[in-house]
């Protein structure tokens, strides 16, 4: 692996904390705020700014995360998406919750402005756990235990769409492809996808991800998609792998790449730069892949047809050949539960230990 230098703070914050996402400012610096979502016995959601430490001996004082503000959530947090830089929503318990970050105000800052709850219920009608949120746009789609597919809009702050009978096991992963597409994945390993406007409640494909061990399940447990090629998707799984679907060819995987020793937890393009992929795992590791494209000769070159460009993800077999691997954290020991990136070359991460990592100069 290439060896990569950064600058990484490490702050004990005496909570576990399961979800981590960036608040971006509207100027192009780096974001100095930013989410947390906790899985302890009493959750939240906090609002950080990160603050210079006045013990630091450094010419340039190190951040450090300060907790500015919190508002109590039921159950642990299992996903948290930002709107913009006033309004992100999160979910937990058996729901979602949209809510507003009052800028105005220096105490009690985080305002709920909606809460959905019992979205999610089992057949008995006992409540199932919202497993995920996923967001494009105005509209916000919740997963759950159940296997239900809930849409809500942002703006009339209302259900707009569901599908009551979208997986018949536990969905672990939803991600939007664009505003009336989105792909989810459960327990099992299987990945659908479902055009939201068409009215149809059922999937429009249904693909499966690769596990080594035939016999075994390979459940998913998050995805991604390209940020400039949103056909190509990535899927993360138990086994610590990574499969790679063309939606334009759903039919067989484009690229299967063994990749950590245990369950990745999150895949997370950068967002302004496509090339760049960070993956973190049940084991304490966080990867950088950087992909190289690939330029192929045409069938008529002697025409003089400009060279082709292939997306090293849809190289097959020799996919992991054509990205560089480098680590940027390792040896935790405990999970790594989330990261986030800035537009910049910030990162956020979450770790079981109880730690917030920053890492700031990683590109």
């Amino acid at each position: 692996m290439n060896e990569t230098i950064v600058k990484i703070n490490s702050s004990f914050v005496s909570e576990r904390i399961n979800k981590v996402r960036f608040v971006e400012t509207e100027s192009s610096q780096e974001p100095d705020m930013f989410l947390s979502g906790s899985s302890d016995n009493k959750n939240n959601v906090k609002l950080w700014k990160l603050i210079r430490n006045e013990f630091s001996d450094e010419m340039e004082s190190e951040l450090v995360p300060k907790a500015f503000t919190k508002i109590s959530v039921d159950g642990e947090v299992t996903g948290l998406e930002v709107v913009d830089h006033n309004n992100f929503v999160v979910s937990s318990g058996s729901g979602i919750s949209f809510v507003w970050i009052n800028r105005d105000i220096e105490r009690n800052n985080l305002r709920e402005n909606k809460r959905f709850k019992n979205l999610h219920k089992f057949k008995t009608g006992d409540s199932a756990l919202c497993t995920g949120v996923a967001l494009y746009d105005d509209s916000v789609c919740s997963i759950g235990e159940d296997g239900k597919i809930a849409v809500l809009s942002l703006t009339s702050q209302k259900l707009s769409a569901e599908i009551e009978k979208a997986d018949s096991v536990t969905q672990t992963a939803v991600k939007f492809i664009s505003y009336k597409e989105l792909i989810t994945g459960n327990r099992l390993g299987i990945m659908k996808s479902f055009d939201l406007r068409s009215g149809l409640k059922e999937a429009t494909a249904t693909f499966a991800i690769s596990c080594e061990d035939e016999k075994k399940s390979n459940g998913v447990t998050c995805i991604a998609y390209h940020p400039t090629q949103q056909h190509i998707i990535l899927g993360g799984s138990e086994e610590g792998s990574i499969t790679v679907y063309d939606l334009r060819q759903p039919s067989y995987p484009a690229s299967y790449l063994s990749a950590h020793d245990h369950a990745i937890t999150e895949l997370m393009f950068h967002p302004t730069q496509p090339d760049k992929l960070f993956s973190t795992s049940t084991n304490g590791e966080m990867w950088k892949w950087t992909q190289n494209m690939i330029q192929t000769i045409p069938q008529d070159f002697e025409a003089k047809t400009p060279l082709e460009t292939v997306n090293s993800w849809l190289n097959g077999e020799r996919a992991k050949k054509n990205v560089q691997i480098s680590t940027v954290l390792s040896g935790l020991r405990k999970s790594i539960t989330s990261v986030d990136c800035s537009k910049q070359s910030r990162l956020v991460c979450s770790c079981n230990n109880e730690a917030i990592y920053l890492i700031d100069n990683v590109y």
